[in-house]
């Protein structure tokens, strides 16, 4: 996620479940946790917390945070945004 504030906006409408339970805002994660979230019409990604960095970082190091285990879009397991795109 790009903001803190889409992510507390996910967990407080419930689309966002820590290790199958329901997450709150501002709960921490440790390496290792697996996080599901959804985004409605099928849309949803779990992934793997693989590092938590100790200071701010970089948008380039962003994608080296989780690691993505499935991600559902449109109802299509493991299909991506763009592979949707293609066939439109």
């Amino acid at each position: 996620m790009k903001r803190r504030a889409i992510a507390a906006k996910l967990c407080s409408a419930g689309r966002v479940r820590l290790n199958g339970q329901p997450a709150k805002p501002g709960r921490k994660v440790a390496v290792g946790d697996q996080l599901a979230l959804s985004f409605g019409r099928g849309e949803s990604i779990l992934c793997e917390i693989a590092r938590i960095p100790n200071r701010g970082i970089r948008k380039e190091e962003a994608e080296t945070l989780c690691r993505i285990l499935s991600k559902k879009t449109n109802g299509n397991p493991n299909q991506t945004t763009a592979d949707n795109a293609k066939r439109r």
